[in-house]
C-alpha cells in the first residue's frame, strides 16, 4: 500500500521510480478503470520550475489524440503532490521486447509507428527530445505506444537547458545538435528513432561511455555506426536516421513512415529525397513480404538471437567456389609445364607469408565457434593435391567486422581483425570490402586514441596511435591527430600543476576557515572571518565540498546561536544572528520559522512580565501594609484597646449575648479589634466561631420544628450579616 493518497484515485501498487517522479498503477474511481498514475516527487514541489514542467507535460500529451501516443485522463495537484492519470499499458516497455530478441519486420513497424507519432507531435508544434525504447510502451493488443514528454518543448522554443550545464536528454539516444546544446527539431527525434533501430537488431546502442559528455562526443565526431554484414541491407535505412548533419537526414515522421512502407514492399534501398505521395499510396503495387519475415537467406538471420553467430553454412559462397576451381584449374594445367620456375619460390613464399597466419586463424576459429568440420584453413596439402579445405573470405570479413562493431572497443579485438583483413587481402588482392572495413579499423583506432587522451589516458591512447602507425603510417589524419593528442597531453601536463598549486592554496584557506569557525568568528563584521575565507575558496573552486559544507556549518552555529539567545532573553542578540543567518541561507522556511520563535517568545516574555511586575507590587503593598500595622499595634494605649475588647467580647460570648443586645455583644466587641488588628486571630476565629454557633442553633430549631426558637436565631443571624448565603 502507498503511503500517499490522492483523491479519487485507489493505487494498487508502484510501477516504477525515477528522479523526479513515480508511477503507480491505481484505479480511477470514478470510471472504475486501472489508470497509470503519475506522481511528482514531493521534495521537487519547492521548486515551481518542476511543477510547472509536470503540469505541461501532462497539457501536451492531453493535446495531442493520437493512437500511439499515451492517453491523459486527468491532472491535479494535491497537497504536496502534483499528478497526473494516462491510459495504462500493461504490455511493457521496447526495451524488454529488445532482450527477448526481435525480428527486422516487427523492428521496421515499431519505427514507422513511432515515426507517424512523431509526426502528428511536430504538426501541433512539439519536439520530444527524449525518444528512447524505456519511452515507448505496449498495450494489450501489442501495439507500440509513445509516453514521457516531460521535457518535450515547443518548435518556437529555443530554450535547450533547464540548468546550466545540464543537457536535456538521454545522452546514448541524443542527436549530435542536442549533445552541442544547439536548437533541434523534429529531426533530432528521429535521430532517436535510428538509434533504437541499431538497438532492437543488435541488442546495444551505438555509443556508450563512462559519462554523458563522452557519450555525447561520440555522437558528434565518431563515425556512423555500421551494421554487421548480416544486416548490411538496412545500412542505408540507418544512415539516413544516425546522419551527423540533420539536413542529410530524413526530414520528417511522415517521410520516415513512407520509406520503411516503400522498402517492405520492394524489398528495395530507399532514398528520402525522391519519395512522392503517389509512392505510398495504399493501392500501390503490393510486393512479396516474406523477405521480412526471414525467407530468402540474407534475411532469414537478421532476427537478433542469431546475428552473433559467424558461420553459417547457408552464407557459403557459391560463386567463390566456382571461381576457385576454376582458377585452381588453370593453375594446375599451366603449373605442371612450368613447375621447374615457379615451385620452389612459391612454396618458401606460402610457408612465410600465408602457412603461419592461417594456423593462427585456424586456431582463432576453433575457439570462437568457426566451421562445423574444424578442418585447417590452408596447408601444403591443399596446394599440392587440390582438394577444396580453402578459407572463406566472406566468413573472415564477416568476424573482422564483427569484432570492429563491438562496443567498446577491444585493442585485441581490433588487432585479430586486421590480420582477419589481412588474410582476406593475401587470398583476394584488392577486394572492396575488405579495403572498407580496414579503412574503417585505421579510423576507429584514431577515434579511440583521440577519445582516450580526452579522457586523460595518454598510455592508452599511445597504443592505439602505434597501431596506425604500424598499419598506415602516411595516413593523413595520423599527424593531425598525432598533435591534437600531444596538446592535450600539454595541456593536462599544465592544468595539473596549476591543479597542484590551487589545491594548495585552498588547503590553506580552508585550515584558516575552521581556525575562525573555532574562534566564533563567523561572518561579518568580524575580521578575517569564516564565511569570507569559505567565499573565496568558491571563486577559486566553484562547487567546493568542503567550502559548501563549512558555510553549511556556519548557518547551522547561527541557529544555534539564535536559539540560546532566545533562551536568555536576549532578542536584540538573536535578530542580530537571525540577519546574518538571512545573508547566507536560502531556506525560505527556516527563517521564518526563527523569526516566529523570537516573535513568539518576546511576546510571551512581556506577557509573563507584566505578571510578575503586579506580583511585585502587590508584595510591597502588603509589606508597607504589616509595616503599619507591627508600627499601630505597638503603641500601648492600642493594645490596651485591643485587650479590652477581646476581654468584653470573651464575656459576652460566654453569656451567650453573640449579636445582641446591639452594640454590647461578642460580634461588635470582635469587630473592633479587627478594625484595630485586621490579622488578629483571636478576633477572626470568634467570628466564624459565633456564625457556626448561629448557623447550629437555627438548624436544630428548624428541624425540631420549634418554630418561635427557630425565628429567633434567624434575626440573630440577620443582626450577624443581612447578606448571608443562608437566606438565598
Amino acid at each position: 500500500m502507498s503511503a500517499i493518497e490522492i483523491p479519487g484515485y485507489k493505487i494498487l501498487k508502484t510501477l516504477g521510480v525515477g528522479g523526479q517522479a513515480t508511477v503507480y498503477l491505481a484505479i480511477q474511481k470514478g470510471f472504475d478503470r486501472k489508470v497509470a498514475l503519475k506522481v511528482m516527487s514531493p521534495a521537487l514541489a519547492a521548486d515551481p520550475t518542476f511543477g510547472e514542467r509536470f503540469i505541461r507535460e501532462a497539457k501536451i500529451v492531453a493535446n495531442l489524440s493520437h493512437k500511439s501516443i499515451v492517453t491523459v485522463y486527468d491532472v491535479g495537484e494535491h497537497g504536496n503532490f502534483y499528478y497526473f492519470a494516462m491510459e495504462y499499458l500493461a504490455g511493457g516497455d521496447l526495451k524488454n521486447f529488445i532482450e527477448k530478441g526481435m525480428k527486422v519486420r516487427e523492428s521496421l513497424q515499431v519505427i514507422s509507428k513511432m515515426a507517424t507519432a512523431l509526426h502528428f507531435a511536430h504538426e501541433k508544434g512539439y519536439i520530444h527530445r527524449d525518444v528512447k525504447s524505456e519511452n515507448i510502451l505496449f498495450d494489450n493488443d501489442g501495439e507500440p505506444v509513445l509516453t514521457d514528454f516531460g521535457i518535450a518543448k515547443a518548435s518556437n522554443s529555443s530554450t535547450q537547458m533547464t540548468q546550466t550545464g545540464k543537457l536535456i536528454g538521454t545522452p546514448e539516444y541524443m542527436s549530435p545538435e542536442q549533445c552541442r546544446g544547439k536548437k533541434v527539431d523534429g529531426r533530432s527525434d528521429l535521430y532517436g528513432l535510428g538509434i533504437i533501430l541499431y538497438e532492437m537488431l543488435t541488442r546495444q546502442v551505438p555509443y556508450t561511455g563512462e559519462d554523458s559528455v563522452s557519450v555525447c562526443i561520440k555522437h558528434v565526431t565518431k563515425p556512423l555506426p555500421k551494421f554487421p554484414i548480416r544486416l548490411e541491407r538496412l545500412q542505408w535505412l540507418l544512415d539516413l536516421l544516425l546522419a551527423k548533419n540533420a539536413e542529410q537526414r530524413i526530414q520528417t515522421g511522415k517521410q520516415l513512415a513512407a520509406v520503411i512502407s516503400r522498402f517492405e514492399r520492394t524489398g528495395q534501398p530507399q532514398s528520402a529525397s525522391v519519395l512522392s505521395e503517389e509512392k505510398t499510396k495504399v493501392n500501390a503495387p503490393q510486393a512479396d513480404l516474406s523477405i521480412l519475415d526471414g525467407e530468402p537467406e540474407y534475411f532469414d538471420e537478421l532476427h537478433t538471437e542469431q546475428r552473433f553467430h559467424t558461420s553459417d553454412e547457408r552464407h557459403k559462397s557459391n560463386t567463390f567456389k566456382t571461381v576457385a576451381f576454376i582458377l585452381l584449374g588453370l593453375i594446375l594445367v599451366a603449373g605442371y609445364f612450368t613447375q621447374s620456375y615457379w615451385k620452389d619460390p612459391v612454396s618458401r613464399w606460402v610457408d612465410k607469408n600465408i602457412m603461419r597466419k592461417y594456423q593462427e586463424l585456424n586456431t582463432s576459429e576453433k575457439t570462437t565457434g568457426g566451421q562445423a568440420n574444424d578442418q585447417p584453413l590452408l596447408s601444403e596439402t591443399d596446394i599440392s593435391t587440390g582438394e577444396d579445405k580453402r578459407v572463406n573470405p566472406k566468413e573472415l570479413l564477416l568476424e573482422a567486422d564483427s569484432l570492429v562493431q563491438f562496443i567498446p572497443h577491444k585493442l585485441s579485438d581490433i588487432k585479430k581483425s586486421l590480420k582477419l583483413v589481412a588474410a582476406v587481402n593475401a587470398i583476394e588482392p584488392g577486394n572492396k570490402s575488405a579495403k572498407l572495413i580496414y579503412q574503417n579499423i585505421i579510423s576507429v583506432c584514431l577515434a579511440e586514441a583521440t577519445s582516450l587522451a580526452e579522457n586523460d589516458d595518454f598510455d592508452a591512447a599511445s597504443q592505439w596511435i602505434f597501431l596506425v602507425e604500424y598499419e598506415q603510417p602516411d595516413n593523413n589524419l595520423l599527424t593531425t591527430v598525432k598533435n591534437n593528442i600531444a596538446q592535450l597531453k600539454r595541456d593536462f601536463e599544465e592544468n595539473k600543476s596549476r591543479r597542484v598549486a590551487t589545491d594548495k592554496r585552498i588547503e590553506k584557506l580552508l585550515a584558516e576557515a575552521r581556525l575562525a569557525i573555532n574562534e566564533k568568528r563567523l561572518s561579518p563584521p568580524a575580521e578575517n572571518n569564516a564565511v569570507s575565507i569559505y567565499q573565496s575558496v568558491l571563486n577559486i573552486e566553484s562547487g567546493n565540498k568542503a567550502a559548501l559544507a563549512g558555510l553549511k556549518q556556519v548557518t547551522e552555529l547561527y541557529v544555534s546561536l539564535i536559539e540560546q539567545a532566545v533562551k536568555q532573553r536576549s532578542y536584540s542578540k538573536a535578530r542580530t544572528f537571525l540577519a546574518r543567518f538571512s545573508s547566507l541561507s536560502e531556506d525560505e522556511n527556516e527563517k521564518l520559522r526563527l523569526r516566529q520563535k523570537i516573535t513568539q517568545s518576546e511576546k510571551q516574555n512581556s506577557i509573563e512580565e507584566k505578571k510578575r511586575r503586579k506580583k511585585r507590587v502587590a508584595l510591597e503593598k502588603k509589606k508597607k501594609i504589616e509595616k503599619e500595622r507591627v508600627e499601630k499595634l505597638n503603641d500601648p494605649l492600642t493594645q490596651m484597646q485591643l485587650q479590652a475588647n477581646l476581654y468584653s467580647a470573651r464575656e459576652y460570648e460566654n453569656n451567650q449575648m453573640y449579636v445582641l443586645p446591639e452594640g454590647n455583644n461578642a460580634l461588635d466587641k470582635y469587630k473592633r479589634v479587627l478594625v484595630i488588628d485586621p490579622l488578629n486571630k483571636e478576633a477572626g476565629q470568634g467570628v466564624i466561631r459565633i456564625e457556626k454557633i448561629i448557623l447550629t442553633n437555627l438548624s436544630e430549631a428548624v428541624q425540631s420544628k420549634r418554630k418561635q426558637l427557630a425565628e429567633q436565631w434567624l434575626t440573630q443571624l440577620k443582626l450577624f450579616n443581612p447578606d448571608h448565603a443562608q437566606f438565598d
